[in-house]
């Protein structure tokens, strides 16, 4: 006798819903970091005293100030496939430049426009470059969003931002394909060094004087902020909403060990193991890919 077995019929999922749940996934792996971030700035704003409080939300972001408008032009740097250790020297040094010319022609613009030993600067209009606040936020805060915003236009939405992120990728392809790389480069490095030296005079500005020692280890921040972003070492990759992420995990990092009043050194050991996590990450997401 003959036992006829019926196949097992499929529930058939609604139509649309595997693409849903695929652009879900993707869109959770590719902005994984933001989500990390926020996770570990909620727990803060509960743990630590005094952390999550307006003055010292604006002292955070005016801390990293510098920092961020330097990481978008390094962003550029890394992705095409270099980077630039001569950021924190250009940094003091247009900070000092600043200062002195400001000091023989009592001159805001000389100054900016220009731009050993620290010189001292009793300039009112350029303490006031970057102490002054618009809707109760400082200048440089202000300066660091237009910088968000500009370059990461200039990233996305521009032959500037494909050609540099060619480059990176594949230097021989981008240059087969009629790219001038070697320009783009050039191109990529001045503008590094104009944001740096405007940087460097903010900075100035806001300690009132121009130190050659203003900026020491600045590079290695801000290197450190575009690999914690997703910036690859070896090119082709960036995203300014990662480097946005990696700039205030820095910040933040910084701003909790002050407030729990830790060691200086200590703080030091924190930034290495931090830059040394995003080396880590980044040679293992460019194996996987």
């Amino acid at each position: 006798m003959k036992t006829e077995t019926t196949p097992e019929r499929k529930v058939a999922s609604p139509p649309g819903s595997d693409s849903f749940w695929r652009q879900l996934l993707a869109f959770l792996l590719e902005y994984n970091l933001v989500f990390i971030f926020l996770a570990i700035f909620v727990a803060l704003a509960f743990s630590v005293r005094y952390f999550f409080t307006v003055q010292n939300m604006l002292g955070l972001a005016l801390s990293v100030s510098q920092i961020g408008m330097v990481a978008c032009t390094m962003m550029f740097c890394l992705a095409s496939r270099d980077f630039d250790l001569s950021v924190g020297s250009i940094v003091a040094f247009a900070g000092v430049l600043s200062a002195t010319v400001i000091n023989f022609t009592d001159n805001l613009w000389a100054g900016v426009a220009a731009a050993g030993q620290a010189v001292g600067v009793s300039n009112a209009d350029f303490i006031y470059f970057a102490g002054s606040s618009f809707l109760g936020i400082s200048m440089p805060i202000w300066m660091t969003i237009a910088c968000f915003v500009v370059f990461g236009f200039l990233l996305n939405s521009t032959v500037y931002g494909r050609n540099t992120l060619a480059i990176g990728g594949n230097p021989e392809a981008a240059r087969l394909a009629g790219i001038h790389v070697e320009r783009m480069r050039v191109v990529i490095f001045l503008v590094q060094g104009v944001i740096a030296g405007l940087a460097g005079v903010i900075l100035a500005s806001r300690i009132t004087s121009g130190q050659p020692n203003s900026a020491q280890g600045f590079e290695l921040n801000v290197i450190s902020a575009c690999v914690l972003g997703g910036v690859s070492l070896k090119g082709g990759s960036a995203a300014i909403s990662g480097v946005i992420v990696g700039v205030f995990i820095l910040g933040t990092a910084e701003n909790v060990m002050n407030l729990l009043n830790i060691d200086a050194f200590y703080q030091y050991l924190v930034r290495g193991a931090i830059l040394l996590a995003a080396v880590v990450v980044d040679q293992q997401r460019t194996r996987g890919d």
